[in-house]
């Protein structure tokens, strides 16, 4: 193969790629604008969960807020228990559980909520979405709480593995399975 042919054949093979990346571009273009859109919304809210106004005005109420109810319910089936801020304690016993950071639901809600609002389908669908997703995590977020403050009471060497390993990977995967059925059901009903 003479110079001439092979410098012809790298300047197809070149203009070859450089046609395959803009058909993948136009191919993919939708989904990578809303991974980057996805991508830059946790990059805010991020961003604002780690500020003092976050900590301060969303953090701490919301942790109270989800103490006070977990205790309530947990005094509906006969728990002696008492809340002090984030912190749900025994009467009877010297167990007591401090919601903290991460144990809020806000994270699996915030990615939920961008997944949904980012959606391309109508604004009915994602209202539904948002309206039934963002409660059914707050419930389990509920249920987290009060099975946790059970196994410390009942159960205090499974009370780490429940809280770091079981229910961690639990509430991911019930998000993500929750997203997936709301996609699911969104696109059906759009068609």
């Amino acid at each position: 193969m003479s110079k001439r042919s092979r410098e012809k054949e790298k300047q197809r093979q070149s203009q070859s790629t450089a046609l395959s990346i803009r058909e993948l571009w136009q191919e993919k273009k939708q989904i990578l604008l809303l991974a980057l859109a996805f991508a830059a919304l946790m990059g805010i809210f991020y961003g604002f969960w780690f500020s003092e106004i976050f900590m301060t005005n969303v953090l701490e109420p919301v942790v109270k807020a989800n103490a006070f109810v977990a205790s309530k319910i947990l005094n509906l089936f006969g728990f002696d228990s008492i809340t002090s801020g984030s912190n749900i304690s025994s009467s009877s016993t010297s167990f007591s559980v401090s919601i903290k950071n991460g144990c809020d639901a806000l994270e699996p809600v915030a990615i939920f909520t961008f997944v949904v609002l980012l959606a391309p389908v109508s604004l009915k669908s994602k209202l539904y979405g948002m309206a039934s997703g963002i409660p059914l995590l707050l419930i389990l977020n509920q249920l987290r709480i009060i099975s946790l403050y059970i196994f410390g009471i009942y159960s205090p060497f499974l009370f780490d593995l429940m809280h770091v390993q079981v229910w961690q990977a639990l509430f991911i995967v019930i998000t993500l399975m929750l997203l997936v059925y709301w996609v699911v059901w969104a696109v059906g009903r759009e068609k």
